[in-house]
């Protein structure tokens, strides 16, 4: 079951304890409430554009800090809270950012399909022998080839996407129901529900996606029969209920 610290969910709370502890406490952890006001609140928000930090961060940044501060308000420690007065930086967001077009998703996919060559050059070694330059073609998992069709043609989230189970998945109406999602946390990975309850959704996938599916599926069920006392996920009529992708050399997904 997804895991939360009351109604928080556990990543959520790292990533408040992780906005504390890299940028708001070296600002303004060395001061008491009552010093706190306006001035230094603003002060480290214009910092932070300065630093060219992206607007999510900001953001996060002015949430936590007001959730604190609301608090404190609340408990009467403070007269107000100051960050109801502070001017949130307008930032426009980074036009670094690149995407595939249909194009180039297409050639990326069918490119997993004929795997890649890797050049490695000519090596001269200490005692003057050399060894000589070769290609290494490289195969690509077909766990891989799923991952990143689903990934393009579901528009999925990676935790979405590490978090389906074969139980999931919808062979005669392709759709793939998403419902949870798989998360790292400080001590170790964790099913967690989806971003908010509109993301739980049904994805609708090209017949080639439930084709590899299928084909995934039956290599899985394979590798647990090779792997024999090694594999430590579900076996038989439960086999099912494993995530769809894996690690290779035991089955679990964490």
């Amino acid at each position: 079951k997804p895991r939360k610290v009351n109604t928080i969910e556990v990543t959520t709370m790292e990533g408040y304890e992780s906005t504390l502890e890299r940028i708001v406490y070296p600002a303004i952890g060395n001061m008491k409430l009552s010093q706190i006001n306006i001035l230094p609140i603003q002060k480290l928000y214009d910092d932070l554009v300065a630093e060219v930090k992206a607007p999510a961060s900001l953001r996060q940044v002015h949430a936590v800090i007001s959730d604190i501060l609301k608090h404190a308000y609340k408990m009467n420690v403070l007269d107000e809270n100051p960050c109801q007065r502070a001017v949130l930086p307008k930032m426009k967001a980074s036009d670094d950012i690149r995407f595939f077009t249909d194009e180039e998703a297409l050639a990326f996919l069918n490119s997993l399909q004929e795997g890649y060559t890797i050049h490695h050059p000519e090596k001269f070694r200490k005692n003057g022998r050399s060894l000589p330059s070769r290609d290494q073609h490289i195969e690509v998992g077909t766990q891989w080839i799923v991952y990143f069709n689903l990934a393009i043609y579901g528009g999925m989230r990676r935790g979405e996407l590490l978090g389906l189970t074969w139980e999931d998945i919808d062979y005669k109406n392709r759709t793939i129901r998403i419902n949870k999602s798989r998360a790292r946390t400080r001590s170790g990975d964790i099913t967690k529900n989806t971003k908010n309850k509109y993301s739980i959704r049904d994805v609708t996938v090209p017949q080639d996606c439930i084709h590899l599916l299928r084909q995934w599926h039956k290599e899985q069920m394979m590798l647990s029969l090779h792997l024999q006392g090694l594999w430590k996920g579900y076996t038989g009529k439960e086999f099912d209920r494993n995530f769809i992708f894996i690690q290779m050399e035991t089955g679990m997904r964490s």
